[in-house]
């Protein structure tokens, strides 16, 4: 009887892959899953919002047209805005201002104050980067 699973295995397509274990992998134990590349993320929502079928996008790509629909769900079926830096995170201008304040002799709390921070915010930045003394603002 021949062995059905073994058409629906996948085999390692290229360098950006992921390995995974799977029960029904037989005598190798790993299935390899490529992922999509930017372009081709950026190919299949242009081509969702042009109302095209998953199998239809699946068949241009060369993928299997489940491999569209489980990128698709894994996201909640929700093109990805722009990813931008967080509003929580320390701008450089901040850390600027952190580094002349403790320049000038500023307290942690009066610096925090000044920036509208948490003072445990402008403690644990001036703590990872040098601490009170050594601190030099490190533009992420």
């Amino acid at each position: 009887m021949p062995d059905v699973g073994a058409r629906y295995r996948l085999r390692p397509q290229s360098v950006i892959a992921t390995p995974r274990r799977t029960v029904d992998a037989g005598d190798e134990g790993v299935v390899w899953l490529r992922r999509f590349s930017e372009t081709e993320e950026a190919e299949i929502w242009d081509a969702l919002e042009r109302g095209e079928a998953m199998r239809v996008i699946a068949r241009w790509l060369g993928r299997a047209h489940g491999s569209i629909r489980t990128f698709v769900v894994a996201i909640a079926g929700r093109k990805p805005g722009p990813r931008g830096s967080s509003d929580l995170r320390l701008s450089v201008a901040e850390r600027e201002e952190i580094s002349g304040g403790g320049a000038a002799g500023l307290s942690v709390r009066a610096i925090a104050s000044g920036l509208g921070r948490a003072p445990s915010t402008v403690c644990r930045e001036v703590n990872a980067n040098g601490g009170r003394r050594g601190y030099r603002a490190a533009g992420r």
